[in-house]
């Protein structure tokens, strides 16, 4: 049987995989539970396969990106009107330094708050040229939380 993804991941990535070199090296089969990107040869190239995989489950849709936070998780949520957001940022090793943002949505204002931190402290967005921006949020040693607000 061939390296598969889910139909979630195929779906997710806007259209199918290979697009660029003009092949689509996944299709959908419907087999199971449920349905998933099933790849159509047996002994596919192993770096084609990679690439489209890549393509697959990249992160180029995100809303959200979290750089320079290695031991860290995220977990980004907004509310029912988009107007307000928040990231939970989690650390799991207490190492690390600044953790750099990128936010896809334009937001007026972010503010950092933590147990860690005597007060909260307004970030800047540093926009970006391909869209969106940039936060540095100072070093959260366990957890804290960025509130953006639009």
């Amino acid at each position: 049987m061939g390296h598969s993804v889910s139909a979630v991941q195929l779906a997710q990535s806007g259209g199918s995989a290979g697009e660029g070199r003009g092949v689509s090296a996944f299709q959908h089969a419907h087999g199971g539970q449920r349905p998933a990107g099933v790849c159509k040869e047996e002994k596919p190239d192993a770096y084609d396969t990679v690439a489209d995989i890549q393509n697959i489950i990249s992160h180029g849709k995100d809303l959200v990106r979290v750089y320079n936070a290695p031991s860290s998780n995220f977990l980004y949520a907004t509310s029912a009107q988009g107007k307000q957001a928040v990231i939970h940022l989690l650390n799991y090793s207490r190492r690390g330094g600044d953790a750099l943002f990128y936010v896809k949505e334009p937001y007026k204002s972010a503010r950092v708050v933590s147990p860690e931190l005597p007060s909260s402290a307004e970030l800047q967005f540093a926009p970006q040229e391909a869209g969106g921006s940039e936060l540095t949020v100072p070093r959260i040693a366990v957890y804290g939380v960025v509130e953006l607000e639009k």
